[in-house]
């Protein structure tokens, strides 16, 4: 798509352009893990997610989900992985600040966005150096 050079390029919807920060978000995180040895299963939403999950064979350490996504919410997607695997880990991740996502980060192993990859890799290193409770 080109534009005249005095007139502005449509911008995305705002749908749009979360989905593409979310895609790109996604896509850092799996190639830092990658780069930290991990093995990574990318999946675009919770439902997706479950349903590799539930197809792969080996051991899953770690699910990392941020919370508000389309077809399932990592909330969601946090019971069923318990219940179905209960010695992964989950880790849940948010850029809302509203009380009810604060007192939801105490109960759950929770990082909020932004975060440097730093930060998240020492979440992922402290998590995956404790066994989740039974």
């Amino acid at each position: 798509m080109a534009a005249r050079n005095n007139q502005k390029a449509p911008r995305p919807p705002a749908w749009q352009q979360e989905q593409a920060a979310k895609a790109q978000l996604r896509n850092l995180l799996e190639v830092i893990l990658t780069q930290a040895g991990y093995v990574v299963i990318p999946a675009v939403d919770g439902q997706e997610a479950l349903e590799l999950s539930r197809t792969y064979t080996n051991t899953i350490d770690l699910v990392v989900s941020d919370i508000i996504m389309p077809r399932m919410t990592g909330n969601d997607l946090l019971e069923h992985i318990r219940f179905e695997r209960p010695d992964t880990q989950v880790l849940l991740m948010s850029g809302y600040a509203s009380p009810a996502y604060i007192d939801y980060a105490t109960k759950h192993d929770f990082i909020r966005k932004p975060f440097a990859p730093k930060q998240f890799m020492d979440e992922v290193s402290t998590l995956l150096s404790h066994p989740q409770p039974a």
